[in-house]
């Protein structure tokens, strides 16, 4: 018999908030470093995105080997603007996490990212707002799938780890996750990860006051 979850953790790109790959200075860097736009899984392939992603590098010193590597000239305020200039909500997702809050669930999440795109995505996003417990790649210095960073997440939430839902887009950081024991699911959209918590019965399916016709998928 499955263990009842206690708490539910979420991926910040392309599951909380969309990440558009077209917009911003990504087309610059992925050009001048590798990646696909049309891929997020192949970030990975950008050496100076995992530098800044590990922490390896801090805002000013990526922005300035940013502007060495793409020929591109700007001050770091515009940059960092810019930088940041690529995220949009994933409808549907606010209700649920306040859904999942509401019915006492606890809430983590665990991201590959930045220390320019992450405080930027607290302030503009509710639902990143609403998590309290976040385990960031630039903090660990490390990405998923690696092990740090899904028990960091364990520690944080102060739960054995077939306690805790993981919520990822790449079905290899779901594996990361359930090499360590942690329920995960891969997220294709909103309402059929609603589906699947009213299955496994985290969330009733029962919405009270709010809206119940379906919100368009992620």
């Amino acid at each position: 018999m499955a263990a009842r979850i206690e708490a539910v953790a979420f991926d910040l790109g392309q599951v909380l908030v969309r990440v558009h790959l077209d917009a911003g200075l990504w087309p610059a860097l992925i050009e001048a470093g590798g990646g696909d736009t049309g891929d997020i899984s192949r970030l990975r392939e950008n050496d100076l995105l995992v530098a800044f992603d590990c922490g390896h590098l801090d805002p000013m010193q990526f922005h300035e080997a940013f502007l060495q590597r793409t020929g591109l000239a700007m001050g770091f305020v515009e940059f960092a603007s810019r930088w940041c200039d690529v995220f949009s909500p994933v409808p549907g997702m606010e209700d649920l996490v306040e859904d999942l809050a509401v019915a006492g669930i606890r809430l983590g999440g665990l991201s590959d990212t930045d220390p320019l795109h992450f405080p930027w995505c607290q302030r503009h996003f509710p639902a990143v707002r609403r998590i309290s417990t976040w385990v960031l790649s630039y903090e660990v210095g490390a990405m998923k799938p690696d092990h740090r960073l899904y028990r960091a997440l364990i520690h944080g939430l102060d739960l054995p780890p077939d306690r805790i839902l993981f919520v990822d887009d790449l079905e290899r950081n779901v594996n990361g996750a359930r090499e360590l024991g942690i329920e995960a699911v891969r997220f294709t959209g909103v309402e059929g990860l609603r589906r699947y918590l009213e299955e496994r019965g985290i969330l009733s399916s029962q919405r009270g006051g709010r809206d119940s016709n379906p919100r368009p998928l992620a």
